[in-house]
């Protein structure tokens, strides 16, 4: 069992704590969507979908799933694809390449700009059925679920770190997508909402 002290009690963490791992593989960085630091990405959902109530949907984007946004990526005002959603097979295409550290994983990039450092750790894990009542338009099924932190540094002295509850779902074409269901301020928030969530 692994455990840390937090709040000056034991708290276990996950399993395969700081890893999410689905059909033995390690689940890549790149697979974990978040609100990007200028908005852009939730914010052209918001204007090509006529969303009103913005801080609800930034906060709780699982329950926007089929019900007003689509799984499949979008196309933006700028000319590219986006998704809130992540399929796992082209997301996880890289999954060797990380690196596992002893409390978070690892993944580098590097483009013209230079190099580009994407970082996650499981938290705390959800219930099935909580993380499917987070998304209750989606036709599938939540695999598994986490709180987790997701942090990104671009080489500079900024680093960006966000906390969101994911599932993994299979939907009932049999397609795998982790998605984001819902957004915390920290890490606190988040364990507090599932100890209530789940009862405990």
């Amino acid at each position: 069992k692994i455990t840390s002290i937090w709040h000056n009690e034991i708290e276990e963490l996950p399993q395969d704590f700081p890893k999410w791992v689905h059909n033995k593989l390690t689940i890549s960085p790149r697979c974990f969507s978040v609100l990007w630091v200028s908005g852009d990405n939730y914010e052209e959902y918001e204007e090509q979908y006529k969303i009103e109530n913005k801080t609800d949907f930034r906060n709780n984007v699982g329950k926007y799933f089929i019900n007003l946004i689509p799984i499949e990526e979008i196309n933006t005002s700028w000319g590219e694809k986006i998704s809130l959603a992540k399929n796992i097979v082209e997301c996880n295409k890289n999954s060797k390449n990380l690196l596992i550290k002893n409390d978070y994983v690892e993944l580098i990039t590097e483009n013209e700009w230079g190099k580009t450092f994407l970082y996650y750790k499981t938290l705390k894990k959800v219930s099935k059925n909580n993380c499917s009542n987070l998304a209750p338009y989606l036709k599938g099924t939540c695999n598994s679920s986490y709180l987790v932190n997701v942090s990104e540094n671009s080489g500079g002295t900024y680093t960006s770190s966000d906390y969101y509850i994911y599932g993994l779902f299979t939907l009932n074409d049999s397609a795998e997508y982790l998605i984001p269901l819902k957004k915390f301020k920290s890490d606190t928030e988040g364990r507090n909402y599932i100890d209530n969530f789940e009862g405990k």
